[in-house]
């Protein structure tokens, strides 16, 4: 019984020194070498796209170099008045245009000093559009 586990022992380390020493290095050879030009040509593109990395970044600070200056050369263009609907107006700018404002609920004309002039849903009027208002006397 003792012959055994010598002859075990004795065939598991003559298989590992084969391991060692078998054709197989030379496969791991023909790896190294593939993995070397592997390297060499990965290192070319990264050569190559850090070149198009400082092209582009030339043209883009061509570009905005470009954007500024005519930013800096347009010039306002001369202001003219625009004339807007009444039906578009806001009540500041219908306040401009009379001075009497009207509650479309209601019909309740309001003066520029009532508390409900351009506080309630409404539009700009004429002075006898509309019913007078009882506090302000629209």
């Amino acid at each position: 019984m003792k012959f055994y586990p010598a002859l075990i022992r004795t065939f598991v380390i003559s298989i590992a020194i084969a391991g060692f020493f078998c054709p197989r290095s030379l496969a791991a050879t023909d790896d190294l070498a593939d993995l070397k030009a592997l390297v060499a040509k990965l290192q070319s593109e990264v050569e190559t796209l850090k070149a198009e990395k400082d092209t582009l970044k030339k043209e883009n600070q061509a570009l905005r170099r470009i954007i500024a200056e005519r930013q800096e050369q347009s010039v306002a263009p001369a202001e003219r008045p625009v004339t807007v609907p009444a039906s578009v107006q806001t009540p500041a700018t219908q306040q401009k245009t009379s001075g009497y404002w009207i509650t479309t609920s209601s019909g309740v004309r309001h003066n520029s000093s009532c508390r409900y002039y351009l506080n309630s849903k409404g539009r700009g009027c004429g002075p006898t559009e509309g019913r007078a208002c009882k506090l302000c006397g629209g």
